[in-house]
């Protein structure tokens, strides 16, 4: 009866084999949110999708209703998944997955009970191996020069694990007394925080290894591009032993771009650059989706793309130049061209290129998970804590953008039927909400209080999924506890640092325009929803394909059932990673930070009293008396005569909190910040406004102007050490 009336709705195309039996699932067991959707009650007869199959509720069940329940779906807790080839990255697929529910009986007979207790046990020898699975060391393999051990221990990708994790040896769980905070910035805050932990290495520890910086650090916590860096810190061997090279190189300049170029060479083994036709597409691409956001496209990007439409043409007219050019680009021999370097990284979701890059240059598999037991051994015992941001909008004209209340789960202006949430919760809901991720390694038990918002009931928050005709009100906040905070060890360390750097993620919600112009063609926003068979991110996808080719109110009822819900980038609302910090009681903190608008530093709207994007101020100090500290620090040193960079500069301030609700810090704790800036005018946080050879020389610069002034660097070393 059911799929009769998709046939009818056109929807013939998603009801072949297991799509349907999830469907038709999802159906039954909403028939009391959605009545005139109901199927026949019991159990339904897979024949009717194509695919005899026999169905147990108990073995495939997703979720618990309450009948009485009037505001929201109360999801119980699941066990791991029994399959060892889905990943959270490539994912089998929302069909793949459908015949995974359907055929769960019989693959694992012990109860939930049993599964989740016997998940939780360190699992004997089997170090190696799980460091295989993670693109990461294991407690036995040295962290030092490691790439070849790395490399064969990291070639397979056999799914190992959905074996129960090794945490390694307990470890009583640690404070986050002093924390080291890695700004967001793209690849310019990758290149120049690690340039300068490289730098400082060879100028006052040579002989040792980049991590040795780490020692007395408790956490780290981390935002956008500074949380690919620290995914690449805490869980790559091959990162370090590429890092202690260029420490071994740091008093020959050829040497050190050369190293530094390697980064992106690797990461064109997986992300090819792009040819000149792709280009052009990419280009075509973007002034389409910066047009449907309501964009004024400029006439710039209009000549781009004639330009770049008129190269392509003489190339496919000379005929025989057109494989030698493409071979040319390809290999990036030919002079560097910005906008097929940004074809490179963003045309694409952004959940695809993230996850790519940390594969190809720190051999992070996309199935590597934050608590896995992958880390290295300097992480045991630290805490990593990973900026995220909710967005909650509900008032259009604020001072920040996008200008708009709309929350798109799927945008359809042809047919006027998108489905959206609605927020809503306490009057103190920010419209943008901080969030983060954190999780101990090593511990036996995760420290108890963490929460995903500031406020452990995340403001009350409640999402309104519409349309519904009998109303999709959602409770939150549990959802976002079971996947990011009882589950936290269970996310994949990729998507995690793809959430937390979706700098294109508020306008793919809001489908408005920034201040800027887009980049990312894709998909620009991170996407989890409530937990199922275990996995947050491919919960959301499977509702999302799901409802895109539902009828409306099926489409809706899709997204109740799984209350998909978008992460965008930790710097929206926390940039430097310090107000999350503190968040979590670090009394210490040494935050790297960039300085590339005219050399002035990027984070110091944290300052104000509405703080970032409407988030509030943390600290009881005003911008003024932070840029005046930061004009007059006496430890200064210039870069080189000519280069990218414009100087280093640091200075230590005590500063006293307010209350800040958002991030729920409360008022007049002394917290000890060292900031220290890596500055420049010229080089921007990636492509088209910064070309990657330019990050070579940048790295050059940076180590050359540390370990010739070694005042400087001893003086900035006994900040990292030390409590």
């Amino acid at each position: 009866m059911y799929q009769a009336e998709l046939q009818a709705a056109g929807q013939i195309d998603i009801l072949a084999g297991p799509s349907c039996r999830l469907m038709l699932d999802f159906a039954r067991r909403g028939r009391r949110l959605v009545g005139r959707h109901s199927v026949a009650h019991g159990e339904y007869d897979a024949r009717q999708c194509g695919t005899p199959a026999k169905h147990d509720a108990a073995a495939v069940e997703i979720e618990s209703l309450d009948p009485s329940a009037t505001d929201g779906v109360h999801a119980q807790p699941l066990p791991a998944p029994a399959f060892p080839n889905v990943d959270d990255h490539h994912p089998q697929g929302p069909e793949e997955l459908a015949r995974a529910l359907a055929h769960r009986v019989g693959q694992d007979s012990e109860s939930v009970a049993v599964r989740s207790e016997r998940r939780k046990q360190p699992l004997a020898g089997v170090g190696g191996m799980q460091a295989c699975a993670h693109g990461g060391a294991g407690p036995n393999i040295p962290d030092r020069h490691v790439a070849a051990a790395d490399a064969a221990a990291c070639a397979d990708e056999t799914g190992l694990l959905q074996l129960p994790r090794n945490r390694g040896a307990p470890h009583p769980a640690s404070s986050v007394d002093k924390t080291l905070a890695l700004e967001g910035g793209g690849w310019l805050a990758l290149v120049a925080q690690a340039s300068v932990f490289v730098g400082l290495t060879a100028a006052t520890n040579p002989q040792g290894t980049v991590p040795d910086l780490f020692r007395d650090f408790s956490a780290v916590s981390s935002s956008s591009g500074g949380s690919w860096l620290g995914a690449s810190l805490i869980f790559s061997p091959s990162f370090i032993a590429w890092l202690d090279e260029m420490v071994a190189a740091a008093e020959d300049p050829d040497a050190l771009v050369r190293l530094a170029n390697e980064w992106f060479a690797r990461m064109a083994h997986r992300l090819p650059l792009c040819d000149k036709a792709r280009s052009v597409r990419y280009v075509e691409s973007l002034i389409v989706k910066m047009e449907e956001f309501g964009y004024n496209v400029t006439q710039d990007l209009i000549d781009l793309r004639s330009g770049l439409q008129q190269q392509l043409a003489a190339m496919e007219h000379s005929g025989a130049d057109l494989e030698q050019g493409r071979k040319a680009e390809l290999s990036g021999v030919s002079s560097p061209d910005p906008w097929a370097e940004a074809c490179q990284v963003f045309f694409m979701d952004w959940t695809t290129m993230v996850p790519d890059m940390l594969k190809a240059t720190a051999t992070i598999s996309p199935r590597a998970t934050i608590g896995g037991g992958g880390h290295l051994p300097w992480a045991n015992g630290k805490t990593w804590i990973v900026t995220l941001t909710l967005p909650a909008r509900t008032e259009a004209n604020t001072t920040y953008d996008p200008r708009s209340s709309n929350n798109f789960v799927h945008y359809r202006p042809m047919e006027n039927r998108s489905t959206r949430y609605v927020p809503r919760g306490d009057d103190d809901v920010p419209q943008y909400i901080p969030a983060k991720v954190s999780w101990t390694f090593g511990a036996k038990f995760q420290p108890p209080g963490r929460s995903f918002c500031g406020d452990p009931a995340c403001f009350g928050l409640k999402f309104v999924y519409e349309p519904l005709p009998t109303g999709g009100v959602v409770d939150m906040a549990p959802i976002f506890q079971e996947a990011f905070v009882d589950s936290a060890g269970d996310l994949p360390i990729s998507m995690v640092a793809s959430a937390s750097s979706a700098f294109d993620g508020r306008p793919a919600v809001s489908h408005s325009p920034l201040f800027r112009p887009l980049v990312v063609t894709g998909e620009g926003a991170v996407w989890a929803a409530r937990r199922l068979l275990g996995r947050t991110f491919l919960a959301a996808k499977v509702a999302r394909a799901l409802s895109a080719k539902a009828p409306w109110e099926i489409a809706a009822l899709f997204a109740k059932l799984l209350a998909p819900f978008p992460l965008v980038d930790g710097g929206d609302t926390d940039l430097t990673g310090i107000a999350n910090a503190v968040a979590v009681g670090a009394k210490r903190v040494v935050s790297v930070q960039c300085a590339h608008y005219d050399g002035q530093p990027d984070s110091f709207d944290m300052f104000l009293p509405e703080g970032r994007f409407g988030t509030g101020a943390i600290f009881d100090v005003t911008v003024d008396e932070m840029a005046t500290e930061f004009r007059e620090t006496q430890h200064w040193t210039p870069g080189p005569s000519g280069s990218y960079l414009l100087d280093l500069r640091w200075f230590t301030k005590e500063l006293k909190t307010v209350d800040n609700p958002a991030f729920g810090i409360k008022k007049g704790r002394k917290i000890t910040v060292t900031f220290l800036f890596v500055g420049s005018q010229t080089v921007d946080i990636g492509p088209p406004m910064s070309t990657w050879e330019m990050y070579g020389s940048f790295t050059r610069d940076i180590v050359s102007t540390l370990v010739g002034n070694e005042t400087f660097s001893k003086d900035l070393l006994k900040e990292f050490l030390g409590k």
